[in-house]
């Protein structure tokens, strides 16, 4: 990718690491149903301005059900049946593999093996980052997970697809996820939280939606439609390291050195699919 196309790239995660601090300091005062309910519906008043996307009905409810819908369901479903937060970790940054299968046999983008060893690299440094917390989970539980990063993948491949315009395309998946977030969260979960609910709570609300999903998601869109999905997709591996560098510089958890380790095998991933190439093209004539 083109080196402005990199730090695009650089500043989703940056801003995808703060946003886990951000959202954990947000699921102490809100249930985790309501606060991603609360996330879009900050969105959902960006209809009445903005147009909707040029694509079928069809195509925008696929990428909503998949992506902001399915990703977060089975996601959630996975932590509640009992995985880890370490397995959750570790399984969701296979969304990375999953995109560029699925690119592969949606959009016949052929991953090189560049690609594919930097993937493998990066996901060796999560796996020794995550086992420090163990691996954790039944089947049914570990399905979910794997069901959660393949959402991922194929949201985004359905992104590229249908050339989809990020702001819209984030603003107008608020309606077909809305209805079912706010259905299972009146059934299982207490609202009185909203009235007890302190500035800290409501900013990690206006962030998630408005700065990491609406902005940095956009973003993301971005990199996706304009880029081969193998170039984008090895990125998503350095959530975790951002995420563990904002937890120690806000809420002073200390790295240790599995994550240490574990970020330097992500980095030489990250390496090996997007530098290595480019010292290996031939001379211009």
């Amino acid at each position: 990718m083109p080196f402005r196309k990199v730090l695009i790239a650089l500043l989703v995660m940056l801003i995808f690491g703060l946003n886990a601090v951000m959202s954990k300091m947000g699921l102490q005062e809100f249930p985790p149903l309501l606060f991603t309910l609360l996330r879009f519906a900050i969105l959902l008043p960006g209809i009445f301005f903005i147009a909707r996307p040029q694509m079928s009905w069809g195509m925008l409810a696929a990428i909503s059900g998949s992506i902001s819908f399915g990703f977060l369901l089975f996601a959630n479903m996975g932590l509640w049946l009992g995985a880890s937060a370490g397995t959750y970790a570790f399984i969701a940054q296979t969304g990375s593999i999953f995109a560029i299968g699925v690119a592969y046999l949606i959009l016949g983008n052929k991953p090189s093996p560049f690609d594919i060893a930097g993937i493998a690299l990066g996901l060796v440094g999560i796996y020794w980052i995550c086992t420090s917390n163990g691996i954790e989970g039944s089947f049914t539980a570990l399905s979910c997970l794997v069901a959660s990063a393949i959402m991922w993948g194929l949201g985004f491949t359905l992104v590229k697809k249908a050339h989809a315009p990020s702001v819209p395309t984030i603003v107008w998946t608020s309606i077909f996820v809305i209805p079912p977030l706010a259905v299972g969260s009146l059934l299982v979960e207490d609202w009185s939280c909203l009235k007890e609910a302190t500035p800290v709570g409501w900013m990690s609300i206006f962030f998630s939606g408005w700065v990491s999903m609406l902005g940095a998601g956009a973003l993301l869109m971005y990199l996706f439609r304009t880029e081969a999905v193998a170039k984008v997709a090895p990125y998503n591996m350095l959530v975790p390291v951002t995420g563990c560098l904002f937890s120690w510089l806000i809420l002073n958890e200390q790295p240790s050195p599995n994550l240490l380790l574990g970020g330097s095998w992500i980095l030489l991933g990250l390496i090996m699919a997007q530098v290595i190439p480019h010292l290996f093209k031939p001379a211009k004539a």
